[in-house]
């Protein structure tokens, strides 16, 4: 759960950037679209508690 409202605002906004992307017709849309969404994979796990996290890539 996040309880912080700015945290969770970046990650609907990352949310929305993969959806935006994904759904675009132009050049590289499908790799910004999996860049977002390497982005917010990332900020989700950054937001585990410590005790979750593995000293490796997940």
């Amino acid at each position: 759960t996040i309880n912080d409202p700015d945290q969770l605002q970046q990650l609907r906004d990352l949310f929305y950037e993969v959806i935006r992307h994904h759904s675009a017709s132009v050049p590289l849309s499908e790799a910004l679209a999996m860049n977002a969404l390497e982005r917010l994979i990332l900020r989700c796990f950054q937001q585990q508690p410590i005790s979750n996290r593995h000293a490796h890539d997940p």
